[in-house]
């Protein structure tokens, strides 16, 4: 019998997205597609499971990210994107109001 190791265990897919902080499994599904350094699946019948060894070294990772020039600048394209966003949220919103007579 093969022994694995205590970090090698096998997380289920639900857990693994609580895991690396997902809300929702299309959010897990999206990070597989696009993210290059994310874990790939193990395939167990109609089942997914990951390495909790892979996970916690993809966490690490995102951990040592966090703190370059690079994600300084990622995190500010994400934040006005967001702000851009909102923005044009706020101008639908008073496009229809003004449409409606103010009434909503």
């Amino acid at each position: 019998m093969i022994k694995a190791a205590p970090s090698d265990r096998l997380i289920s897919f639900n857990h693994a997205a609580a895991m690396v902080g997902f809300k929702s499994r299309t959010s897990l599904y999206s990070a597989i597609k696009t993210d290059p350094s994310f874990p790939r699946p193990i395939y167990r019948g109609r089942n997914q499971f990951f390495l909790e060894s892979e996970l916690l070294a993809y966490l690490e990772h995102l951990a040592a990210q966090r703190d370059t020039p690079e994600s300084s600048a990622q995190a500010e394209t994400a934040k006005q994107a967001s702000q851009r966003m909102l923005a044009g949220k706020a101008a639908k919103r008073a496009r229809h109001s003004a449409r409606d007579g103010g009434s909503a």
